[in-house]
């Protein structure tokens, strides 16, 4: 899918959903949509869309040594959309490894 046609709407549906993110080398992680939140009063004035966040949780012993990188997506009915960077940020569960995307 075209990174620039991408909105918070294309990915609502998908909440609890499983995704792939396919990164360099023979990195894939295994990844559920955990949430998807609009911003708009975080949009630059002219843009086409709406800035929005995904956040992607998987467990914590999956991720490879690293806390951001570029990665593309993978679902079964959006496609395939990247590459984008995805950086981990702060869990409030130890097992649990939370990424985030963010469109502006």
């Amino acid at each position: 899918m075209d990174i620039q046609r991408l909105s918070a709407e294309v990915f609502l549906p998908h909440i609890g959903a499983d995704f792939s993110l396919l990164g360099d080398g023979d990195t894939v992680l295994m990844v559920k949509l955990a949430d998807c939140r609009k911003y708009p009063r975080g949009t630059m004035p002219g843009t086409a869309r709406t800035a929005f966040r995904l956040l992607f949780e998987t467990a914590a012993n999956q991720m490879p040594p690293r806390n951001d990188g570029i990665f593309t997506i993978q679902h079964e009915t959006i496609g395939t959309v990247g590459p984008v960077h995805i950086g981990r940020v702060i869990s409030d569960r130890a097992d649990t490894a939370v990424l985030e995307i963010i469109f502006n």
